[in-house]
């Protein structure tokens, strides 16, 4: 997912989301919270913000620190807040990293 969401193939990036055959919980928590933020670039990429949020927040629950630490959850919150500044002020604050609008 990573490579195809990397490449702009955001079609096969959310196939191969939908068609996931594995345990999320069996991945490291780091590894855990780079799926999800995957995913929420994914959801970004199609407009779909309120699930963008969801899995940012499923990210930082799985590893905090990792989570505020990624140049991507940056980008991600920039995004979103380039879309809605009330959510993702309170993302940002929830997540530790800082929302600075255009």
């Amino acid at each position: 997912m990573s490579v195809a969401l990397a490449l702009g193939d955001t079609g096969h990036a959310l196939s191969l989301i939908d068609g996931a055959r594995f345990n999320i919980s069996d991945l490291l928590p780091s590894s855990q919270a780079r799926y999800h933020l995957d995913i929420a670039l994914a959801r970004c990429e199609t407009r779909k913000w309120d699930l963008a949020i969801r899995h940012i927040r499923l990210a930082h629950e799985a590893a905090p620190a990792f989570t505020r630490t990624q140049g991507l959850t940056a980008e991600l919150v920039r995004r979103i807040g380039d879309a809605s500044t009330v959510n993702v002020r309170r993302l940002s604050t929830t997540i530790g990293v800082p929302y600075i609008g255009r």
